[in-house]
């Protein structure tokens, strides 16, 4: 079925009402992005470029998403162009929280965590390379995935750290090798 607007969000309902405190939470975002000033739409199907408000799912309705899941840790990757805005906007919700607040989420985030992990800075296109199938991240992510266990492991422990310092260098590399262009991964972790 078509990733349309109404399809993304009852999938994302879907997966509030199935998460629970213990899970882990891993949304993969492919395809299109833009930004209209300073908020970050992510581009389902149906898309209309002239109305994103209306068409579009907002880095809005994806922050109140990863605010309500139950589950104890969320990663959000976005492979899309401009991806970096929606990294900065879910950046911007934390630290907009008073001192007193924070120390709160500090401690609760020893237990929960967030990860959002984009394409490419809030001004850049993400993109894709024919020869490897896919856009340059997810054919980043995928192969750090598939090499070698200790390039992204502690004690046979995915770690999200070791993941996405792999697979952020290895982006911006695979980019200047093949379109001799920069393309930055941006990353915000909040918790562990």
């Amino acid at each position: 079925a078509a990733a349309t607007r109404e399809r993304v969000r009852a999938e994302l309902a879907g997966i509030t009402a199935r998460a629970r405190r213990n899970d882990i939470v891993v949304i993969f975002f492919a395809g299109h992005g833009d930004t209209e000033g300073e908020t970050y739409y992510y581009l389902p199907y149906e898309a209309d470029l002239t109305d994103l408000k209306k068409s579009a799912v907002s880095i809005d309705e994806l922050s109140a998403f990863a605010r309500s899941l139950p589950a104890g840790k969320v990663m959000l990757l976005f492979d899309t162009c401009r991806s970096g805005a929606a990294t900065a906007a879910l950046q911007k919700i934390a630290l907009s929280r008073g001192l007193d607040e924070r120390k709160i989420i500090a401690r609760i985030a020893r237990e929960h965590g967030i990860a959002v992990f984009s394409a490419a800075s809030a001004s850049q296109e993400a993109f894709e390379i024919r020869e490897l199938g896919h856009g340059i991240f997810t054919h980043c992510l995928v192969s750090a995935l598939d090499g070698p266990p200790d390039a992204v492991s502690e004690g046979g422990v995915i770690t999200v750290s070791r993941l996405l310092g792999l697979v952020n260098r290895t982006t911006r590399e695979t980019a200047l090798k093949y379109l001799k262009i920069e393309q930055t991964p941006i990353v915000y972790i909040f918790g562990e």
